[in-house]
């Protein structure tokens, strides 16, 4: 369940419980925890981060309701999570009930979206965190991601597992608002019985993973305890295929590891 980024020669891997790894091909050894690669003590403590992303020349990580950026590639001290330019907010000071999780975190439009289990919190000028333009621009309250590898970016667009099934979070620009399709809506059941037993199966859906091919215009996701894909085509709304063992080509859809 590692997940990694890469941006200028560094490659880092973040994991619940685990403190992060920095791979650089020029280092000695290659791999190294980033507290030895930095030499420094870093903001998130031992409360290490599950969700990395690369985005504005930094990386973003997340851990519980916190998003941390580390320094940008200018500075000496990149890719630290501390000193420098490195910071970090809070989102749960700006939802409704004041706490919820971070589950995954992308770029779109211009803004930092952080998925919460329960809400998806938009940040603008993100580019400078450290600066003044950097500020909340939206709170989508109520609906948030449920697995932070079903997050794909398709263009224009940001697909991704709600507790309600797979939505597309897509900007209107003439209004500045986010409005959401429910993408599953015409599987809705035989879907969400899938995602109940993948978390009765395995306890969680960290296992669950997704894929977007730009040519093929089509999104995958997978339940691997139930060794179950769902394909959406994404030219239409109304078309989504239920794949398992049965179909006998499953194997060319599975891309978990």
């Amino acid at each position: 369940n590692w997940s990694g980024a890469t941006l200028n020669a560094h490659t880092v891997m973040v994991q619940e419980g685990h403190e992060p790894l920095v791979y650089n091909s020029t280092a000695s050894p290659v791999l190294q925890e980033m507290s030895t690669f930095t030499g420094l003590t870093q903001n998130y403590g031992t409360d290490y981060p599950k969700h990395i992303i690369a985005a504005y020349g930094r990386y973003w990580a997340l851990s519980g309701s916190t998003v941390y950026w580390s320094t940008d590639i200018a500075d000496a001290a990149f890719p630290s999570f501390s000193g420098g330019t490195s910071g970090s907010l809070n989102i749960a000071a700006v939802l409704p009930n004041n706490v919820d999780e971070n589950v995954s975190i992308a770029v779109h439009n211009d803004f930092l979206v952080i998925f919460a289990k329960q809400n998806i919190v938009l940040y603008s000028g993100a580019r400078n965190p450290i600066g003044t333009a950097f500020v909340l621009a939206d709170i989508i309250a109520g609906v948030g991601c449920i697995a932070s590898r079903s997050v794909q970016a398709t263009g224009n667009d940001l697909i991704f597992l709600s507790d309600t099934g797979v939505r597309s979070l897509s900007r209107l620009i003439q209004e500045k608002s986010l409005p959401m399709r429910d993408l599953t809506k015409n599987i809705r059941d035989d879907f969400l019985k899938d995602v109940t037993a993948e978390i009765g199966n395995s306890g969680d859906l960290n296992d669950v993973c997704s894929a977007y091919s730009e040519t093929e215009a089509f999104y995958l996701i997978s339940f691997p305890s139930t060794s179950t894909v769902y394909v959406l085509d994404m030219r239409s709304d109304r078309k989504s295929t239920r794949l398992n063992s049965s179909h006998g080509y499953i194997s060319y859809a599975v891309f978990c590891l």
